[in-house]
């Protein structure tokens, strides 16, 4: 017995798959990244793989180089989606991403 609908089905069966995956990958993102805005210290937690202090001294290994993308209460914070783009990025293509964004920090 042929069902002439079945592959109609099968198509819309896999368009929910996708949408179900979709939205479980948008609430592991919500998970991880909960807030909107980052100051430094948890950018810097997000970060790992290095102190706090040598993190602090070298503008060169902050987002955005140690250039805000706002003020909040006073103090400089970083977009949701700046952080994510920032925690992305090994050491060696730092100097492209500084590029990007004209931040004028060196490796120095």
């Amino acid at each position: 017995m042929d069902i002439p609908e079945f592959n109609e089905i099968l198509k819309e069966l896999k368009e929910i798959k996708d949408i179900a995956s979709s939205e479980k990958n948008k609430k592991d993102f919500d998970a991880l990244f909960p807030s909107l805005w980052y100051n430094d210290e948890e950018c810097w937690k997000k970060k790992g793989g290095m102190s706090l202090s040598t993190y602090r001294c070298k503008r060169y290994l902050q987002c955005k180089g140690g250039i805000p993308d706002a003020r909040v209460g006073g103090r400089k914070v970083w977009s949701r989606e700046s952080v994510m783009e920032w925690v992305k990025i090994p050491d060696s293509e730092l100097p492209a991403y500084h590029a990007k964004y004209k931040t004028g920090a060196t490796n120095k």
